[in-house]
């Protein structure tokens, strides 16, 4: 039977069952196809697929397209929004694929263009994967009303990330939109228990007194003539409306009378209001709480941020790179290799100076996001600067990666080198001293840059011996 497969400009790859093929090859198929088709009769097979497909921490797995092809009714906004695209059998025909094709090409060369992307890249942090997922497609991801989870909502593109529904995914939102990375969008405001969080409630009008719903509920009768008002029963005289105080007929409302509201009496302890109160009885854990004690919440609709589109491709440290490119000149890494030959040539020759490079990594700057917030893009606009004070116009300065550097100081010995760099360690804790409950792990190595043969060996053995 047709489970699962992939779409390729090579043979197909047909796959059983997921629980029966190897890992690296899920993640070979997926590097080579152009999006995953799922086919199955059975709803929560086919959902079974999908969620080992978003799961998976590899970007050429969870990122790519997926297709359901089914041949039951019309699925609801929330399944069909968990899938790229959603086919009866009968209706998807070569046109579809051709179209889907092109389609699928635009969101594997978005994926394709991922620093780093091989086969052996994993995404391991939730958040990132559901930045990643949501910028690929540029899609606004917004709550779905469904059944199958308590809260009544879903973030549907979201979901099959999480093997949980616990409110996973409303958290990862709320934090993404905190880091400004997303941005919300207002859509609604919904009821849910304060005990369990769920939608699903029944809202009931009950007596202030007993607190019982077996309420009866009468219109008031206001006579303008006499200024008499009681219930509507009470003027009811041969099928017609009569004042009960001045006898005089009803006949038009608006004219001889109005309703000005209505009126309930209790018929368990006989109590007559104009206001029950109302109250909620849960259908998850059977609590009853009155509409005050309801937890009221905004369901809002989020899109990647600029800032957002910019981490989603190169990593949520990337900021800091882009900002010290705004106020230093960052040289390539094919630029900084030529100048080590050209520098070490000239140094040889004349033999009257020296020149050092200095690897630095910052070891854990990704964690600033998780710390600081918001303020995390001033704090690497104020570490910019430290770079900009410490560091000549004559040093260059390249990145490895969003956390790793190198500068070639030149005309400096090893030892003023030294100096510099430690100056640049102090002035880098003292940003964080006090105010900011985060230390940034700053390590560094200072070579001779006679030494150099190789710019990515130094670099390579300089991470192997941190590790």
């Amino acid at each position: 039977m047709r489970a699962f497969y992939a779409v390729s400009a090579k043979p197909n790859y047909i796959l059983t069952s997921l629980q029966h093929v190897e890992e690296q090859a899920i993640v070979n198929v997926a590097s080579e196809c152009l999006g995953f088709f799922v086919s199955y009769e059975n709803d929560e097979q086919a959902e079974h697929l999908l969620n080992a497909i978003r799961q998976h921490d590899n970007p050429n797995v969870y990122l790519r397209a997926i297709v359901l092809l089914h041949n039951s009714e019309l699925k609801p906004n929330y399944i069909r929004e968990r899938f790229d695209c959603v086919f009866t059998e009968d209706e998807f025909t070569e046109v579809q694929l051709a179209d889907l094709q092109s389609k699928f090409g635009k969101l594997n060369s978005w994926i394709a263009k991922i620093p780093n992307n091989d086969n052996t890249l994993s995404d391991a942090s939730l958040r990132f994967r559901a930045l990643r997922l949501m910028a690929s497609r540029n899609a606004r991801c917004t709550p779905n009303a469904t059944i199958y989870d308590k809260r009544g909502f879903e973030y549907s593109l979201l979901r099959p990330l999480f093997s949980e529904s616990d409110g996973s995914v409303e958290k990862v939102l709320a934090f993404l939109q905190s880091q400004q990375l997303v941005k919300d969008e207002f859509v609604k405001k919904a009821h849910f228990c304060p005990h369990c969080d769920s939608a699903f409630l029944n809202f009931k009008e009950t007596c202030p007194d007993c607190s019982s719903d077996n309420l009866e509920r009468d219109e008031l009768i206001h006579h303008f003539k006499c200024g008499h008002t009681d219930v509507i029963n009470k003027f009811i005289y041969n099928n017609r409306l009569k004042c009960p105080k001045c006898e005089d007929d009803l006949k038009h409302i608006g004219v001889d009378y109005d309703k000005p509201s209505t009126v309930s009496t209790c018929l368990e302890c006989k109590r007559t209001f104009q206001d029950p109160e109302v109250k909620a009885d849960c259908f998850a854990c059977h609590r009853s709480s009155s509409s005050d004690d309801l937890t009221l919440r905004t369901m809002s609709a989020f899109s990647v941020s600029a800032i957002g589109a910019n981490a989603a491709r190169f990593g949520l440290d990337a900021l800091f790179t882009s900002i010290l490119q705004t106020d230093l000149k960052l040289y390539s890494s094919a630029e900084i290799k030529q100048f080590v030959i050209v520098e070490k040539a000239r140094i040889e020759r004349y033999k009257k100076s020296e020149t050092s490079l200095a690897v630095i990594h910052f070891a854990n700057l990704e964690a600033l996001f998780d710390t600081l917030g918001r303020k995390t893009e001033q704090v690497f606009k104020e570490i910019s600067a430290v770079f900009k004070s410490i560091f000549r116009e004559s040093d260059l300065i390249t990145a490895k990666n969003e956390s790793l550097y190198a500068v070639i100081m030149t005309e400096t010995s090893t030892q003023n080198a030294k100096l510099a760099i430690e100056r640049l360690d102090d002035a880098i804790k003292g940003l964080f001293e006090g105010s900011l409950d985060f230390t940034l792990q700053v390590n560094t190595e200072i070579t001779n840059i006679i030494e150099v043969d190789d710019l990515d060996v130094v670099i390579d053995e300089f991470i192997s011996a941190e590790g």
